[in-house]
Order: structure tokens, then sequence, then C-alpha cells
């Protein structure tokens, strides 16, 4: 016989997250999300019902017992020749600049100019964020100062909890509403000391300083010049608000000095784009000493901001991607995924264990610094490790900044990298992404290990055409009982929300007996029980509690799926298997009467009690039984289900 494993553990993990996946509202009113520091992100390609119109003309709102304007913004981008955005042809020796191409974000303040096309166009960006959601529109009543039709539902799903989900509505407004809803999460202020950045930046030579600053409520950052970041202050929450970064550095090993942050920014270089905007703000550059086409670019957010690394340079002998802190960080605690205990940042040396490090935390009385490190590359044998130094008097030469060491850390690539520079003919590739985020004084490990999930697995976003009526019939869609075939009379004669025209069983409510209405399963809402197949009885993993071997029959479903009934239900007959294996039972004791069985019959229903429990994959949700019942099968499949519903209001 084989026993179900850790059935007493699972089974009490599984019931202290029921309150993470309680069951979901019969009316879907407000959003369930919880990504307060994470964007939405999408492509003009995405709503190709609103390319075409004027970026400033783009308007957010949410539903929260009414509509309510949200900030969204318009990002546009173009393919541009480097030469151009360096205003010049040939600055140097061969090989040339000119021909090399990418796609990048427009500013009209910089040599990159605006986009040729001045509409939202498909490769434009479109962003909001995640905490502005809202829920379902419950009418087909428009906001004021919106054209009508224009609508765009928006639905977002967190992977990481699926049963999680948010609604965000874009329209085309009349003319009359700000796209920043009278908001500003983030301010960038950029300060070329020179002057104006046209014709005042020197993209021939350096240095061109600057006093530059990125400001929210949760943050500030600061920069002296191109690649020259030298101050972040922490304003979460009761962060004291000082200091506490000496420099963002860039070497190619320990006090090699040959290349830094400093001889990039004293040599030819140039912004692609500088923006400030409701949502976020951009700071993106390039010019790298040898490597004139390498870039770095920030994107800002509220709590949050991501720094992208494209290097496109010769070959060289390592990389170092580090942050050097500043002796007012003294205090804070250092971790990692590989050194979860933590070391105190004092300017004493520490052993810290090195490796690939996946994310970093500091955090003190100064305020929480989490930093989610990934690294892209098609380099063969690529491979790469962390660096840590905290030393008052260090023996390395520091090169850049101050003459001390205080928790400086990163990721360090040892030995030659292949070359990445496209005018050389090379085709290799290598691309880093720091995503911090900026929090209060007090994260944990955990706090640090959800971020790095958060930061790695970004938010979904599928969009659809609002209030249109595509079979014709005189009906929105959203109001439609047949959406895509016409029936302007919406006769359904069997109450279950849709029309006979489209009905696969006029006769009865729910067609595959699941417990979900046909039109519940044909809806666009997930937790509602939609997008699923009204003739599938199985993708509503809604099973009989009390289980079958207590008597319960499939009555005994209650029309919702969550931890405390239906997890925990299949996980009591996980192990089990028509071929005869049962599991050991609540008492772990094989050979027992309470063992489970799949072929038992305990509720004399005529059928094996584990195809109740039993699913497969299915191509939306689960699918039909397949004879094994598992952890990591069917557990998992119910799970992702937990807060689905389609319980009738109360």
């Amino acid at each position: 016989m084989k026993s179900l494993p850790g059935l007493a553990a699972l089974a009490a993990i599984l019931t202290l997250s029921a309150f993470a996946y309680r069951s979901a509202p019969a009316i879907f009113a407000v959003s369930t999300l919880n990504r307060p520091t994470d964007p939405v992100v999408l492509s003009g390609a995405d709503v190709p019902s609103l390319t075409g119109i004027a970026p400033g003309d783009l308007v957010a709102f949410r539903y929260d017992g009414g509509w309510q304007q949200i900030p969204v913004q318009v990002d546009e981008r173009v393919i541009k020749d480097f030469a151009d955005i360096y205003n010049y042809d040939e600055p140097w020796s061969p090989p040339p600049v000119r021909g090399i191409t990418e796609l990048v974000y427009t500013d009209s303040d910089t040599y990159t100019g605006p986009d040729p096309d001045a509409t939202l166009d498909d490769d434009d960006e479109i962003v909001f964020m995640a905490k502005d959601a809202g829920g379902v529109v419950p009418s087909v009543s428009e906001p004021a100062g919106v054209i009508t039709g224009s609508g765009v539902e928006i639905t977002i799903t967190d992977p990481l909890d699926v049963a999680r989900t948010g609604y965000v509505y874009l329209f085309q407004s009349d003319g009359t509403l700000d796209p920043g809803a009278g908001q500003q999460y983030v301010t960038y202020d950029f300060n070329l000391l020179a002057g104006s950045y046209i014709p005042n930046y020197d993209t021939l030579w350096g240095p061109n300083p600057e006093d530059s600053a990125v400001t929210t409520l949760y943050y500030s950052h600061h920069f002296s010049d191109r690649w020259i970041s030298d101050e972040i202050r922490i304003t979460a929450g009761p962060a004291t608000g000082v200091d506490i970064l000496d420099r963002h550095k860039f070497l190619f090993a320990p006090g090699n000095c040959v290349r830094s942050e400093d001889t990039f920014s004293n040599a030819e270089g140039a912004f692609i784009a500088n923006k400030s905007g409701p949502v976020r703000a951009l700071r993106s550059y390039i010019g790298a000493n040898s490597g004139p086409l390498t870039q770095r670019e920030h994107v800002f957010y509220e709590r949050r901001e991501d720094i992208r690394n494209f290097l496109r340079v010769h070959s060289i002998w390592g990389a170092m991607n580090f942050f050097d802190y500043s002796s007012d960080a003294s205090g804070m605690t250092y971790y990692n995924d590989l050194n979860t205990s933590g070391v105190t940042i004092d300017g004493n040396p520490d052993s810290v264990g090195l490796g690939p490090v996946q994310w970093e935390l500091v955090t003190g009385t100064q305020g929480s610094l989490v930093m989610a490190a990934s690294i892209s590359t098609d380099m063969t044998g690529f491979a790469y490790t962390s660096y840590y130094l905290d030393d008052a008097t260090p023996d390395v030469t520091q090169c850049t900044g101050d003459a001390f060491a205080y928790g400086s850390s990163g990721s360090y690539i040892e030995g030659e990298i292949p070359c990445t520079d496209p005018r050389l003919g090379c085709t290799n590739y290598l691309r880093g992404t720091r995503t911090i985020y900026y929090e209060a004084p007090g994260l944990t490990v955990p706090d640090a290990q959800a971020l790095n999930d958060q930061a790695k697995t970004p938010l979904t976003a599928t969009a659809r055409p609002w209030l249109v009526d595509s079979d014709g019939d005189g009906l929105f869609d959203v109001m439609d009982n047949c959406p895509l075939t016409p029936n302007p009379d919406q006769d359904d004669g069997d109450g279950d929300g849709m029309g006979d025209a489209c009905d696969p069983c006029i006769d009865d409510a729910d067609c595959d007996d699941d417990g979900c209405a046909d039109g519940e399963e044909a809806g666009p809402a997930p937790t509602l029980g939609g997008t699923r197949d009204p003739l599938n009885p199985y993708d509503f993993y809604d099973v009989p509690v009390p289980t079958a071997f207590d008597g319960g029959t499939p009555d005994d479903r209650d029309q919702a799926v969550n931890v405390i009934n239906d997890v925990l239900a299949v996980l009591e007959y996980s192990g089990t298997s028509d071929a005869g294996a049962c599991n050991s039972g609540p008492d772990g004791i094989p050979g027992n009467a309470d063992d489970r069985c799949y072929n038992q019959d305990e509720n004399g229903a005529g059928l094996d009690d584990g195809l109740l429990y039993d699913r497969s994959v299915g191509p939306a949700w689960s699918d039909a039984p397949d004879g094994v019942i598992t952890i990591i099968e069917d557990v998992l499949l119910v799970l992702a289900q937990s807060g689905h519903s389609c319980q009738a209001p109360p």
C-alpha cells in the first residue's frame, strides 16, 4: 500500500493558508490583487482598438462602487539608429555606429527625438499600477469625459496566485481629462549643469556633470553624471532618510580601476531618454568607453526601481556590478538567498558565502532595500558569482567614491566575457536586471523572498473591447447572453445566463452538472466560474465534503472551491489510484480501516470514490480523471482554483 506522506503536516499548512484563498464574493466588485508595488505594462498592440489615438488622450478608470479615474502613462518607442542618438555619424574609428539600431524610448529633448508616429502605435508602452485596479463594472454606463464605445477592459491576474485578479478600463478621452488623474507618483528632475541637453551635452567626451534626482514618497535617488549614481535615501514609513549609498559601481575586478562608472562618464556617451510621467520615470543612456553602445536604463516607480543593463562591447575580462554603501548604512543588516542569517554592515570584515545570488536584502532603521537580480545570455558555459566586502580600511583600492567599503555587494562575472558588440558582427548578448524595492524598516527574509518572486513573475494582463457588439444584434457584449450569436430577444428558457441561441442545452441551466451555471462558465471572470467549458464537468474543481469515505456524494458540493473543503478533501485521497493503490489514511498506519482507496465505494453511489477527487491538467483549468491522485498534480490543480465560486449572492 502507498501511504500519503506528511498528511497531517500538509493539512495544517493548507489550513493556515485558507485565509489567503477565501472564496470570491458572488459579485466581483473589488480587486483582489496584492501587488501594490508592481506595475502593469502593456503595448499598443495589446489594445488595437485604441491604436491611432493621441497618447495624451488615453485615460484609465477602475470601478469601486463607481467610476474612479486612475493614472496611466504612455511611453512612446521607436527603432532608432545609435548614430542619431549620438548626433554624429562616425565619431570613433571603425567599425561604424551608423546602421546599428535598437527599439528605444523616445524623447523630444534628446537627440533621439520624438516618435515619428505621433499616435499610440503597436510598440508604444502603456503602464499603470496594480494597486489602482478595481472590480468588474456591474453596468454598461461609461464614465464622463470619454468617447462612447472606446472602452477596453483589462483583466489583470497574478501568476503567483491565480485567484487574485483586478480590472482596469482604458478609454479615449474627449479631451477634458488628464491621463495622470491629478497624481504624480514619481518626480524626475534631470538637471544638466551645462544647461539644456540640446545643444550643451557633449556626446563625444565627458564629463557632463549633473545634479539630477528622482523623488517619490518612498525614496530618492541622485545622479552626478550619466553613470554616477551616488545617493539613495529611503523615506518609506519611519525610515531615517539618510543617504546610504556611496556609489553604484562597475569594475572589471576588485581594485582594477582601468574601467569604472567614472571612466564611462568621462568618455563618449549620450542619453536616449529622460522622462518624468505620472506613473513612472525613465532614465536611459549609452556609452561606456570602448563600448559606445553599452546601455543602462533606469525605470522608476513609486516604490520600485528597475535597472536594466545591456552589454555591447568587445570581449572583456570580467565585470562587477555592485552597490557600495556609505558609512551612514552602518548598523543595517545584509542578507541574500545564500546567507539568510545575515551580517551587520559596520566596516568590520565578515565571512559571507559567495555564489549566483538571486536576491539581496539590506535593512535597518535607515529603511529596507530588496534587490532581485536576473541575468540572461546565450553564452555557452556562462557563470557568475557574488561579491561582498565590509571593511572600513580595505586593502583593495576602491577606485571610485570614498575610500571605504561598507557592505559592498552585487554580482561578479569572473573570467572572459565574449564579444557582445554588434558593430563587430558579434551576436552574443548579455543583459542584466536589478529590481529594487524601497521599503520601510523591518523587512525580513520571507519578505525579500516574496518580493524576489514578484519581481521575476510579472502580472499578466489580457485586453478585450468593452461595450462592443460583436454579433451586431444591438446589445453590447457585456450585457448580451450570446455575445457571438445574434439574439436580440435574449431568450433564456432555463435561466442560466446563456441565451437559448447559443446554449448547448436550453432545458438545463447547468449542462455539465458541475455546480456552475452555463452562463457563469462562459463568462470572463475565473473567480466567478468563468473561462470554462459549459459541457466539461471536470473544469470546476468543486468536490464533495464530507468526503466519500464519510458518505459524501456529488450532492454535497457547495459550488465553491476553497482550501478548507476542497483542497483538504483532494489531499485526503492523494496517493491513491485506480490500479488499487491506497494511502494509509489519517492515522498513517497502512492496512487499517481508515485507509483511503480510489476503488472504494464508501458512499454507495455506485462509482469509485476516487473519481470524485481525481482530475488531470486541462486546456484552461482541470480536466477528466486520469486514474491517479497526487499532490504534484491534483492538489495543485484544486489549489489553483481556490477562491473560485459559483454560489448565489447571499
